[in-house]
């Protein structure tokens, strides 16, 4: 499953969060006082609450000694008790970010105590578990972060790397040397005598301001050849580096997904969340294809799609990954029994209305149904729901025509049937 929550940014000069490590000393919340502190008072630590029932997920618990003399092993003990109880809290603040922020609410009381039975049992038996645990849940904080700075990293490089504007630069580059390779051709071929020629050496004349133009302009043409020959070594490597600074944000995506697996899928809380989940995904599903009110079905079309969506991205709500063709058939009947709610919705409208009745009465009657000839019904796309809505109209002023002859209905629905048409061909 993806995290939706965004990764929390560290001042510079504030001091990162310390890994827990069951067994060890290690920073904690003020109120998480270390045995040290209780001055290994086993009584002190026994009065934490939850404290004496983890001690019973050992494999010697039952022979474990609660005496002053076995305070160390006891304070060990309780240090791996603080960590579970501090992973145990990140856990259900990332895990309830995520629920929210995929509009499923947030754990219930029973997983978050499956989960913290889960991390006391972790802590106890295998802790190099829960110190891998602890990683990956500060791996979930600044991943969001350190993918958003590669990408940034990324486009910068692509900027810097352009061929075009890296090939633009070597041309103007060429144009600036090529009025001085000239003009050092023409310098060499300047006549001097020795006599002249010794005079410049020294400063004097004419001789001397043309060797300290040609010594400048020999200067500035290797400048230029240098540049030059920068920006061809950069031309020349730029695939390379463009396909590193890729394969960094693709690996820094692939680090944070394995680490969101780990935490929201493959413990035994994530599990329970999702199966309950799936089930009261399923049912609103089942509920909705029972309804004849078209907000509600649209509303649930609308849930379906954005489940979908989630599920695609790993956080299947829907339990596709166990009955990959639900979707199909939900999506089959929900749409289904949007035509029948607007079919019979038209009808009972149309009933309602007493002979005689206005244009302007009629579209208000219907106005609930045609304006779905404006949007998308349910799944379907913009012209196919235009079409049903309109072919059902059409049948409405069939029935109109030869049972409510007279009332005026049918005339008002051709009316209807012609503006919505010519609204239709319109847009298309």
């Amino acid at each position: 499953m993806d995290t939706p929550h965004h990764a929390k940014t560290h001042d510079a000069h504030e001091q990162q969060p310390a890994i827990i490590q069951p067994g060890a000393a290690a920073e904690r919340p003020a109120e998480m006082v270390s045995a040290e502190e209780l001055n290994m008072d086993i009584d002190v630590m026994l009065d934490r609450p939850g404290f004496a029932a983890f001690l019973e997920n050992y494999s010697d618990a039952e022979s474990l000694e609660v005496t002053d003399e076995n305070k160390k092993e006891i304070a060990a003990r309780f240090r791996a008790f603080e960590a579970s109880q501090t992973v145990a809290r990140q856990f259900e603040l990332a895990m309830n970010q995520k629920l929210q922020a995929d509009g499923k609410g947030r754990m219930n009381a029973e997983e978050r105590q499956a989960y913290r039975d889960h991390v006391a049992e972790l802590a106890a038996k295998e802790p190099e578990k829960l110190l891998e645990l602890q990683e990956d849940l500060r791996a979930l904080e600044e991943g969001p972060e350190k993918i958003r700075q590669k990408e940034a990293e990324f486009a910068r490089l692509k900027k810097e790397l352009d061929a075009e504007t890296i090939k633009a630069g070597i041309t103007e580059l060429q144009g600036e040397k090529a009025p001085i390779k000239q003009s050092l051709k023409d310098s060499r071929k300047a006549e001097f005598s020795a006599w002249q020629m010794f005079l410049g050496s020294r400063g004097f004349g004419k001789a001397a301001q043309h060797l300290e133009r040609q010594k400048q302009e020999l200067a500035e043409f290797k400048e230029i050849e240098a540049a030059i020959q920068k920006a061809e070594a950069t031309l020349a490597s730029a695939p390379g580096e463009i396909a590193r600074g890729e394969r960094a944000v693709r690996e820094a995506a692939e680090k944070l997904k394995g680490v969101q697996q780990a935490i929201f899928e493959e413990n035994k809380a994530a599990k329970m969340i999702q199966k309950r989940l799936i089930a009261e995904t399923r049912k609103k599903c089942e509920e909705a294809r029972q309804s004849m009110d078209i907000d509600v079905l649209q509303k649930a079309a609308e849930q379906f799609a954005a489940d979908e969506k989630l599920a695609k991205a790993g956080s299947d709500y829907l339990g596709l990954d166990s009955d990959p063709d639900f979707a199909e058939r939900h999506k089959q009947e929900l749409h289904a029994q949007m035509e029948l709610a607007i079919a019979v919705g038209i009808w009972r409208a149309l009933e309602s209305l007493p002979a005689g009745a206005t244009q302007s009465r009629l579209e208000r009657a219907l106005r609930t149904f045609t304006r779905l000839a404006e949007t998308e019904v349910g799944f379907a796309g913009r012209e196919e729901s235009k079409g049903f809505v309109l072919e059902t109209l059409r049948q409405a002023e069939e029935d109109a025509r030869t049972k409510s002859k007279g009332s005026g209905k049918s005339l008002l629905l051709k009316r209807l049937i012609a503006k919505l048409s010519k609204a239709n061909t319109a847009t298309t």
